[in-house]
């Protein structure tokens, strides 16, 4: 992945940044950052959540979708807000998105653990079915 200093960006040019196709896996960086900047800026969450979900497919990368970067710096935080954030933009998503960002978080083993526990604490109600 190509290193490119996001940091110096306003945060209305890196929100720009963070849904720029063109980028290429230096994308993973301005969302990561946008995220970043969104769990000390509650304003820019709507941003940070919308990038998140502009690519969160499989697939379309030889690693994780780029979007998981700033999913993953929300998921970690444990900040309630941007959690919540994070899961109404996922209400949006097919099934297997969902699913697959949560196995990611959850590790081997652990997917319907971490359901329950985004059900409990957040209220969540995902798309897919966790099992037992």
């Amino acid at each position: 992945m190509t290193q490119r200093d996001f940091s110096k960006l306003s945060d209305e040019a890196l929100a720009g940044e963070a849904l720029n196709e063109n980028l290429g896996y230096s994308r993973a960086q301005a969302i990561a950052e946008l995220a970043n900047r969104a769990l000390a800026k509650p304003g820019l969450l709507e941003s940070a959540v919308k990038a998140i979900g502009s690519d969160r497919r499989m697939g379309f990368h030889s690693g994780p979708p780029l979007g998981w970067f700033g999913a993953d710096a929300i998921y970690l935080s444990g900040q309630e807000r941007a959690i919540r954030a994070l899961l109404r933009e996922m209400d949006n998503w097919e099934p297997f998105e969902q699913e697959d960002l949560v196995r990611h978080w959850a590790g081997k083993g652990r997917l319907a653990v971490l359901t329950r526990e985004l059900q409990d604490l957040y209220g969540w109600v995902p798309s897919y079915q966790a099992g037992s």
